[in-house]
């Protein structure tokens, strides 16, 4: 076991080892490879927060994110290659 896992369980066992495993199956398809928020996501919050903070009700969602960078790093490759197996 590396030694990261034991950081993680704190141990050897072949328990806590289990845990760990069963627990990142579990999350790691709950996240996307490249975590870019959505418009419909950001209107979301927008529509939240209106009643505390009236300009949000008439916000452009596409304000709040700069995607070029984002763009940039899935254009280059670098997250497909991440996650290949």
């Amino acid at each position: 076991m590396g030694a990261l896992n034991r950081a993680l369980i704190g141990s050897d066992e072949p328990d806590g080892r289990a845990i760990l495993e069963d627990d990142y199956s579990n999350y790691a398809n709950e996240y996307l490879p490249l975590p870019i928020p959505t418009s419909e996501g950001i209107r979301t919050i927008l529509t939240e927060i209106a009643g505390t903070i009236p300009a949000a009700k008439n916000a452009d969602p596409e304000q709040f994110v700069a995607y070029k960078i984002a763009r940039e790093i899935d254009a280059s490759g670098f997250i497909k290659k991440l996650y290949e197996k």
